[in-house]
């Protein structure tokens, strides 16, 4: 856990994002549409691609990737398939429960 605080510690000091620890983000990666898969691959920008789902720290290092789903899909249900959800949801990774806010009372979730 004191891991997981001390990612949180530098998004807040160099990002302003208390509470947080991680930054998601979902990017399409452009391929060249395999033999056969007719619309699968095409993406609403109009090229075929791949989703690579990461989660960086504050650093920009890597905590989480999942790439390889096909374009087609929405950000939620790429979301969705990925190991993340179980991932934040579990208790494996001993990831910090909510906290408040800095001079609040309300506890919020360490996600972004």
């Amino acid at each position: 856990m004191d891991e997981w605080l001390k990612i949180a510690q530098v998004l807040e000091d160099t990002w302003n994002f208390p509470n947080c620890i991680g930054a998601l983000y979902g990017k399409h990666v452009v391929i060249r549409a395999p033999a056969n898969s007719g619309i699968v691959y095409f993406n609403y920008k109009g090229t075929h691609s791949v989703v690579l789902l990461a989660v960086v720290d504050g650093k920009y290092q890597f905590l989480f990737v999942d790439i390889g789903c096909n374009g087609r899909v929405a950000d939620g249900e790429i979301y969705n398939q990925s190991a993340l959800p179980a991932i934040l949801e579990g208790d494996a990774y001993n990831i910090p429960g909510s906290r408040p806010l800095k001079e609040r009372m309300k506890p919020v979730h360490l996600l972004c």
